[in-house]
């Protein structure tokens, strides 16, 4: 798609900008009549975009931060990607803020945005981004705590053993949008499809990670070298059964959902007191995960995920 094409449907673009920046909202309706897009729905807080999120066509998320809004921002693009806010987890998102620390640009990258634009703003420099986002938006990949664009710098061949990533393309608004003229109703079917591979792949994940920290940290906690790297470990453990235990709940696979609770709950109370850590807890908390990993496998090949102990 040429440039000039590009500009003709600008037009048709549904722009949402949050403002909490102390910007005014008259700023960004100037900007956005300049760039040759329509005049944006503005939202003063969070709360207002919660609401706006479920009741509003939008085509694209703009979120303007000063430099004590990268948390919030940060949180707010999460629950947007684990579909806990608003109905489009795909929506795609933009930040604009002064030039962030390495650690806010992080913060804002693992939340799951699409991109982050620096201050000053030109219109040239915005319509660029919103045509990489429209034409080249990058595939999605899914972990046990990410959902989002693959940030990956260049492929790579796996290790041996080494779980393998898929990359997922997701629907795109902003394409549908520029490119198609795609009323938002017409997108509902492709979009819940995705989400349904989204959370079955992060069950995948899931099971994996589990496994995969419990065999790094078990043995060396087994040796008594409960060190900070093997009490994370034993966190994300809990973290992600957490995930997995929810999800269960959700789908009525209440066996399962509570062997999942149960595991996490054990998880975090040795994470909190270490020095209940030992070698005959580890093995039975290793035995509840293989059992969490076959009872997950078997949902997602769809067969009742009834927990086997052994």
């Amino acid at each position: 798609m040429d440039a000039e094409t590009f500009s003709q449907g600008l037009p048709r673009v549904r722009v949402s900008v949050v403002l909490m920046d102390g910007c005014p909202p008259s700023y960004w309706r100037s900007f956005c009549h300049m760039a040759g897009l329509r005049r944006p729905s503005i939202f003063a807080d969070y709360p207002s975009l919660k609401t706006g999120l479920v009741t509003d066509e939008i085509d694209i998320l703009l979120i303007s931060i000063s430099a004590k809004g990268f948390a919030p921002a940060g949180r707010t693009v999460k629950a947007i990607r684990n579909g806990q806010l608003g109905n489009d987890p795909f929506l795609p998102v933009m930040v604009v803020t002064d030039s962030p620390s390495p650690d806010d640009a992080s913060l804002l990258v693992n939340s799951g945005v699409d991109c982050v634009t620096v201050r000053p703003l030109t219109v040239g420099k915005i319509c660029e981004r919103l045509r990489k986002l429209a034409l080249n938006r990058q595939p999605f990949v899914v972990t046990s705590d990410y959902i989002g664009p693959d940030r990956r710098s260049k492929p790579r061949q796996p290790k041996p053993g080494e779980v393998v990533v898929p990359l997922m393309q997701v629907p795109n608004a902003l394409y549908d949008r520029v490119v198609n003229n795609q009323p938002s109703a017409a997108r509902s079917a492709p979009r819940a499809a995705a989400w349904e591979e989204i959370m079955r792949q992060r069950l995948v994940r899931c099971a994996d990670s589990m496994q995969l920290l419990a065999s790094r940290s078990f043995p060396q906690a087994v040796a008594g070298d409960l060190n900070v790297r093997v009490l994370e470990d034993m966190r994300r453990i809990a973290d992600v059964s957490e995930i997995a235990w929810k999800r269960m709940e959700n789908e009525g696979q209440a066996p399962l959902a509570k062997h999942l609770g149960d595991l996490t709950q054990r998880m975090r109370a040795l994470v909190k007191e270490p020095s209940a850590i030992k070698t005959e807890n580890l093995a039975q908390l290793q035995n509840d995960i293989n059992v969490s990993q076959n009872g997950l496998n078997a949902f997602l090949e769809g067969a009742a995920a009834e927990p086997q102990r052994d």
